[in-house]
């Protein structure tokens, strides 16, 4: 897909599948014989001039089988396989973009050998915001339960280092990155507009076609109602079967107007 001087690419990186009574079952989900809800994982690539940035990194490929059934983990490719499997060298990538710190984003960022920890892809700089390892960090003081968040991201960005971010900032013209919230405190999202076009990765905010006729927060009823007066794309992070839509009908009934694969 090409955006002004941006070309764009979905790359699937995995699948989960978590319990249908922990997350929101919509029309449009296919819930399995064991009650699971399947998602895909399914990141950004923007190749941009002078640089190429990947937002999201997908979930961990280093799980035992036990922690794979408490996680809901279905297939993950270490990040530097799967970039590789689409003719994309993990060393050419300048930045990576988490939108926040659940292990479904984040997990892939990182590989464990032993007692270490190394960042997936060596150039790249890990742009997250302040507000989300804040709150990450928050989240296992408080002992919630294992799941979302996990000691191995808090401890990667640490070993490997990263740039804290603190707000809404322009990578360079056309390629900014916004706050979304919405689901977790300080989530982050890409949003590249050039030459009347946009696409908005807005991440969990939005992150399947079910999600458009769920109740949800005001974050995500403000992000509908400027993907319809924009036309702007929305790219959908987990749906199993959709890359990419625009929104018709009214803000309090939104359909499905395009889609468009890449």
């Amino acid at each position: 897909m090409q955006i002004g001087r941006f070309r764009l690419r979905s790359i699937p990186a995995g699948t989960w599948y978590p319990a249908a009574d922990a997350r929101p079952a919509g029309p449009f989900s296919r819930v399995d014989e064991q009650g699971r809800i399947e998602l895909v994982v399914r990141l950004l690539l923007v190749e941009a001039p002078g640089e190429r940035i990947l937002f999201e990194a997908g979930l961990p490929a280093d799980l035992d089988e036990a922690r794979r059934r408490e996680y809901g983990v279905g297939a993950a490719i270490p990040l530097p396989e799967r970039l590789l499997a689409e003719g994309i060298d993990p060393g050419t990538i300048d930045r990576l973009v988490l939108s926040h710190l659940h292990l479904d984003h984040a997990g892939g960022a990182f590989i464990r050998e032993g007692g270490t920890v190394r960042a997936a892809l060596p150039r790249a700089r890990i742009l997250v915001q302040a507000e989300s390892l804040r709150a990450a960090r928050e989240a296992m003081t408080a002992g919630e339960p294992a799941g979302p968040v996990r000691r191995e991201e808090i401890d990667g960005l640490d070993s490997v280092g990263s740039i804290r971010l603190d707000g809404a900032t322009t990578l360079q013209p056309g390629l900014e990155i916004r706050l979304f919230g919405g689901h977790t405190p300080g989530m982050q999202g890409l949003v590249v507009g050039q030459g009347g076009e946009t696409l908005i990765a807005p991440s969990d905010l939005l992150p399947t076609i079910s999600h458009l006729r769920i109740p949800g927060p005001a974050a995500r009823s403000e992000l509908i109602e400027t993907a319809l007066s924009t036309r702007a794309w929305i790219f959908l992070y987990h749906d199993p079967r959709h890359v990419a839509v625009r929104l018709g009908g009214a803000s309090d009934r939104p359909t499905v107007r395009e889609e468009v694969f890449f």
